[in-house]
């Protein structure tokens, strides 16, 4: 039986580094030929879409004959865009059987795609996996976030129930609480933090530091409003039905 496909949810608005990021999640993997790597990107950072720049080198297949990238979101939306509405356009464009959210500064460790497989098992049923978030400082390794999915692993049966991989009425911050408590109602966790762990920090040993990014300022900014739209929406059981920052982003009515 063939492994099960992985699909890498990934937007940037770096123009060069998420080039780096790929390379090592292609370096790390077992089998990168199960695997695809769906980008967008924010249209007001690039100029043209960003995996045409590195046609002709050999694991940029994973890009689906590299036109799989787009936009965050649809003409018109650019102002509204934040890394939720870029990370759920990359999940709607995806085929792979397993999901796995993927930033800038998000590093995985070496058979990192064996070791999914293995932990989720049976790929048909809904699951989300719960690794550990790591950084790295002179003394060592520290954990990050640890109480928070903060980067998502699903499989498609529950992608396609939530409709999203990162609950859609958020600029960037507080999307992580709302699915971790989702998740835990729905009772798909499988939880590997003990034996799992990624890097995730804005450089690595591999790799020049990442150059700040103005997006983070911009995630900032919009911290308040999202705690307040996490508070209201915990209050009210989250429901499905909310306003979005863009229609690009909202749920169909058959996915209601």
């Amino acid at each position: 039986m063939p492994n099960p496909s992985i699909s890498l949810i990934h937007t940037t608005s770096r123009p060069i580094r998420w080039f780096s990021v790929s390379r090592c999640w292609m370096l790390r993997a077992d089998n990168p030929d199960t695997f695809e790597h769906v980008l967008t990107y924010d249209p007001r950072k690039f100029s043209t879409d960003p995996t045409k720049w590195f046609e002709g080198v050999g694991w940029i297949h994973h890009f689906r004959e590299t036109d799989i990238a787009a936009p965050q979101v649809e003409p018109g939306h650019e102002a509204e865009a934040g890394p939720v509405v870029g990370w759920n356009r990359a999940a709607a464009l995806s085929s792979g059987d397993i999901l796995v959210l993927v930033s800038d500064d998000y590093f995985p460790p070496r058979h990192w795609d064996t070791e999914i497989i293995k932990a989720i098992g049976d790929v048909k049923r809904e699951a989300v996996l719960w690794v550990r978030n790591v950084a790295y400082v002179p003394q060592g390794f520290i954990p990050l976030w640890d109480h928070l999915i903060c980067h998502p692993i699903m499989t498609r049966p529950y992608y396609e129930r939530l409709g999203y991989i990162l609950p859609p009425w958020y600029f960037g911050r507080g999307t992580d609480n709302e699915l971790t408590e989702i998740a835990m109602r729905d009772n798909v966790i499988i939880d590997v933090r003990k034996t799992l762990a990624f890097q995730h920090q804005d450089s690595h040993p591999a790799y020049e530091p990442l150059e700040e990014n103005e997006s983070n300022g911009a995630v900032t900014a919009h911290y308040q409003e999202d705690w307040d739209t996490y508070t209201a929406r915990r209050a009210r059981g989250f429901p499905k039905e909310w306003p979005v920052l863009s229609s690009a982003t909202a749920p169909t009515k058959e996915e209601e």
